[in-house]
Order: structure tokens, then sequence, then C-alpha cells
């Protein structure tokens, strides 16, 4: 695990070659496809060297909940496990990291059908102020919980509320035991100002790679919107907002730097919570090569 440009690629490569290992990405960007240089994604040279599961599975015009990364998960964990080697999960959707080991709610699907009607009416009226307040008479601890513009989760919340016929606040958490051991390791740049220049100086990178042209085509297509858990990535939703007129190219650039700082910081807020982690610096690329091989090695040893 780790936070947004703590170069968790680069420590992967050097980790690989010590170990048996199949990676999983565990990166809610990097699932769709045509998303390449604003997700930092792995080249295709990188992919060819070290295959990655769960990495360009999705167009960007689709949802993807986290019902199916579980269920995606632990298929491809599983498979792992059965050829014989080690699932090696690297990412920094902290989120995704906390349903797979201690599960989900028991919540319904989703209902696409449900949900293109509550998109289109909230984008022909350009309101989603209506949906709030109908979602607080309907369930008030949720949407005390939600900004009246997180459409995505407004939108989920009442998808559960007319599936089940009650609130998404009052439903239990299903119990999960996670079936296999675990060893996490949280890679972290502990000067902090550093970690802000890397984000800066990798956004100006991106940009001189080519990204407003990889924003720019999925700006044409007429299925994509602000909308989509794709365009509201960062990076994509202030590039989205640049071509689309509404602020220029100094403010996006300041404003997608900013989101991604921000992100830094909620990352770094999880992985400080985090129960059993052992933490690796990004700055001593061989001692945390060297530590995670130790641990292993302990726990081989101990079990054996």
């Amino acid at each position: 695990m780790g936070p947004t440009a703590a170069g968790k690629t680069d420590f992967l490569f050097s980790i690989y070659k010590y170990l048996s290992i199949d990676v999983i990405s565990v990166d809610s960007a990097l699932i769709y496809k045509n998303m390449d240089i604003g997700t930092a994604k792995p080249t295709h040279h990188q992919l060819e060297i070290i295959p990655h599961k769960l990495i360009n599975i999705k167009d960007p015009s689709e949802n993807y909940s986290i019902f199916e990364f579980k269920k995606d998960v632990m298929i491809e964990i599983n498979s792992i496990i059965k050829s014989g080697r080690i699932p090696f999960l690297v990412g920094g959707t902290m989120l995704y990291y906390h349903i797979l080991i201690y599960g989900l709610h028991f919540l319904p699907s989703k209902s696409e059908s449900f949900r293109k009607k509550i998109y289109n009416f909230i984008k022909k009226n350009n309101r989603s102020n209506i949906i709030h307040s109908f979602l607080k008479k309907v369930d008030p601890i949720s949407a005390d919980n939600i900004h009246v513009n997180d459409h995505i989760r407004l939108v989920r919340c009442l998808e559960i509320y007319f599936l089940t016929g009650n609130p998404a606040s009052i439903l239990k958490k299903k119990k999960c035991i996670f079936p296999y051991r675990i060893i996490q390791f949280g890679l972290v740049t502990m000067n902090r100002e550093l970690s802000y220049r890397n984000i800066t100086n990798r956004f100006e990178q991106m940009l001189k790679l080519g990204f407003e042209e990889e924003v720019f085509k999925l700006f044409q297509r007429k299925d994509l919107g602000i909308h989509l858990p794709s365009i509201r990535s960062v990076g994509y939703f202030q590039m989205w907002k640049y071509l689309n007129g509404e602020i220029n190219y100094f403010e996006m650039k300041n404003q997608a730097i900013y989101a991604t700082c921000h992100l830094f910081k909620k990352q770094m807020t999880w992985l400080r919570n985090w129960k059993n982690i052992n933490f690796l610096s990004s700055e001593n690329k061989n001692l945390s090569v060297k530590t995670i091989l130790t641990i292993l090695h302990k726990l081989n040893k101990n079990l054996n």
C-alpha cells in the first residue's frame, strides 16, 4: 500500500526479482482503458515484464463497484494461490483494501436502469438538490454525510432504498473472514514537502507526455461526462473542466496538483490508522526491499 506518487511501481520492480509473486492492482483509476498518463499507469513495456491483474478491465463509460472489486480480486487471489505463487497486491485505493480484509455492507447489486433514470434527471434539470432532499426524507443519516453534488453516493443510497425498502444507513455489515494470511506493507515518503514536490513534478511530466491530448480524446466521446467515476478521477476532473471552458490552464494545473496533494493526505491518514502494517521508506529502496525479505524469511521459518 502507499499514497500517490510514493513510487510503488518502481519499488515493485525492485522486489519482483526476489519473490514468486503475481501482481494484482488495487487502484480505482487503473481499471479504466485509455486512461494511462493521468493515472500514472505502468507502461506497456512494464506490464509485459510484470503483468498486473485488474488493470484495463473497464471502459471509462462503465462503473465499477466495490462489490465487483471484492468478487474480482478474490477470483484472482484464489487462482494465483492455486498456481503455487503469491498474490502481491499493489495500489493506493485504501477503501478497496479495507473491504477486502474487513468485508462489505450487505447491500444489493447496482441497477443500471434505475441509475440511468436518476442520472438523466440530474443532467436534464442540472440539479441534484432535489435528489438530496428526497434522500434526506428516507435516509437522513446518509444524507447528512453526503454532499449535495456527490452524485455517485446520492444515487447509490437511493438505489439501495428503492431496491430493499431500507435506508443504507441501517443495513448491518456482513461479517467477513478473509481466508488467507496477510502481510501488509506501507510504502511512504517520510518528508511531506518532498512528496508534494514529487506530486508537482509528476503532474508536469504528465502534461509533457500528452495528458491534455489523452483527456481530449475522452472529452470528444458523447457517452462520457463529468458525472462518471472515471472522469471524476484526480487530474481528469480538472482537465475536463479546462477543456469545457470552466477554468483556464493555470487554474487546471493548480487545482489538479492541489487535489492530488489532498488525496495524498487522505491516503496517509488511512495508513497511519491501519492495523498490523510494516512501514517502508520510499527514499531508501534497498533497505525497504531488505525489510520485506527479512519479514517473509522470519514468517516462513516460524511456519516450518
